[in-house]
């Protein structure tokens, strides 16, 4: 089998299999049902995988048509393969950008598109890539915790303690030994201005 070879994707189209960089890559460790369905491992590996991929009659791999991986979803692999991302991350996180929200928005759907229909789904697990789309959710998750909240409803990322009149004693008596980060702080009440609503920061 040569390094390079052409194969038949998913919806048309051709696409390049680099054999020699799939079996190096270093981010397809531990990757063992891609592994061995691309024969990338020695024959005695190999107790349940083919022992050589199909071809067509023209000579090129049938095996993501087979799967149904289209060359879109080979080139995202292929490139987290290479740089340790996809493009969606650069496009939604690479600083300077001027693309819209929304715009990126659309980039991380199509990352949940590639993660559960593509590569990854078909093939995986495949660690790496799963430490990568994990990254990818963790990240999103922290934007929408609330850094400022107003009110006890808004703190959902529980980021401070509440009270509400401060029942544990007078602010400046609590205040009195705690760094600032860490201080009482009066919270302005618009829906009910006879109830004070105070908050600290957890440490």
């Amino acid at each position: 089998m040569t390094s390079l070879m052409k194969a038949k994707a998913y919806g048309g189209g051709l696409v390049v299999v680099n054999m020699e960089m799939l079996k190096n890559s270093e981010r397809l460790v531990g990757a063992t049902i891609f592994n061995r369905l691309f024969c990338l491992e020695h024959d005695g590996e190999n107790a349940w995988g083919p022992n050589k991929l199909n071809v067509d009659k023209d000579g090129h791999l049938t095996i993501l048509n087979d799967y149904k991986i289209t060359s879109k979803d080979w080139f995202n692999f292929t490139n987290f393969l290479q740089l340790g991302i996809t493009d969606h991350y650069i496009v939604a996180y690479t600083p300077g950008l001027t693309q819209s929200e929304a715009y990126k928005k659309l980039f991380l759907q199509s990352l949940n598109r590639f993660y559960f229909e593509g590569v990854p789904a078909k093939f995986g697990p495949i660690p790496a890539l799963d430490e990568f789309y994990e990254s990818i959710i963790n990240i999103e998750e922290e934007k929408k915790i609330n850094r400022n909240p107003l009110s006890p409803s808004e703190d959902n990322g529980l980021l401070f303690n509440w009270d509400i009149n401060l029942n544990y004693g007078s602010p400046i008596q609590l205040n009195k030994d705690l760094p600032d980060e860490y201080k009482w702080s009066y919270m302005n009440n618009a829906s009910n201005p006879n109830v004070t609503v105070w908050r600290q920061k957890k440490s």
